[in-house]
């Protein structure tokens, strides 16, 4: 069979969701191909085995662009991208390194590179690496990452330059507006915080965490009327989001509700049993501790 028709019955394969057939057929392309065509199919078959959570794979034919092409920054980006997904970080830094260490410019292994420090707890490194990408290139999500380090480490001020830096880069990236929340209620500016999670949840009314931070935001200043309306509206929006429902069942005791309280925290815990060592310790149901509602649930 002729290369181009190993290519057509490929992207055929493809085009119908079949990755696996179709990397049989892109495969069996290689012993035809050869220079820059070569090239192309080899990090083709490479992504597509990314793709399919085949990492093993797809570090090796990756690792085959390197043999041939030394130089070819890209393919130490994709090496690590799958070492990050094994989870093994030392090979995945290794990998990015490499790959600025070729092309210095290279923002998207920067980028990537700092997430990895920042997820390992390196705060300096990561902060580093991110100032690297905006040396290169203006990015919402590289300031947006930054302004979540500033404020791990309370550093307010510096934190909130980058969100709106982020935010003025792009206006409708929910996380943004997110962070900037945590921010604001971290230095006392509880209506601004409210203003940034409403925000926040206009461009992506599926984010869990909005509707906590904003149920405690609430719940802090015994609003708990508008805790529960905002954690019924999350729910609406996620289901199966076991955290709305305790938070929800905490609302409804400070509000009496004390019957729907009990088949919340049960919704709560029929999603997550892990949370039941917090329903036990949780001050808000200790006058409950007799009521045969509250052991039935504890004796699940």
């Amino acid at each position: 069979m002729m290369k181009h028709e190993y290519l057509r019955l490929a992207q055929e394969a493809k085009s119908k969701g079949n990755l696996v057939l179709g990397l049989h057929y892109l495969i069996k392309t290689l012993s035809h191909t050869q220079g820059i065509e070569r090239l192309d199919l080899l990090y083709e078959i490479a992504m597509d085995f990314h793709a399919i959570d085949q990492y093993e794979e797809a570090i090796k034919y990756f690792s085959r662009i390197i043999e041939i092409y030394p130089k070819e920054a890209g393919a130490y980006y994709g090496v690590a991208m799958n070492w990050e997904a094994l989870k093994d970080w030392k090979q995945a830094k290794i990998y990015y390194q490499k790959a600025l260490a070729i092309n210095p410019n290279y923002d998207r292994a920067a980028f990537f590179l700092a997430n990895l420090y920042d997820e390992l707890g390196d705060k300096a490194s990561a902060i580093a690496y991110y100032e690297q990408v905006l040396e290169i290139v203006q990015d919402y999500m590289t300031y947006n990452n930054l302004g979540s380090i500033y404020e791990e480490m309370e550093q307010y001020d510096q934190a909130k330059e980058m969100l709106e830096k982020s935010i003025d880069l792009r206006s409708d990236y929910y996380l943004s507006y997110f962070n900037l929340g945590v921010v604001e209620k971290a230095i006392g500016n509880r209506k601004k915080a409210e203003e940034a999670y409403y925000i926040s949840l206009k461009f992506n009314p599926f984010y869990v965490n909005t509707y906590l931070n904003l149920s405690a935001l609430y719940i802090e200043h015994k609003e708990d009327m508008s805790s529960k309306k905002i954690l019924e509206r999350g729910i609406k929006f996620n289901p199966t989001a076991h955290n709305l429902y305790y938070n929800l069942a905490c609302s409804l005791i400070h509000l009496g509700e004390i019957e729907r309280a009990f088949f919340e925290m049960e919704q709560a815990l029929t999603l997550s049993p892990n949370l039941l060592k917090f329903f036990i310790e949780d001050e808000d149901f200790q006058p409950f501790h007799k009521d045969v509602r509250y052991l039935r649930l504890i004796g699940r």
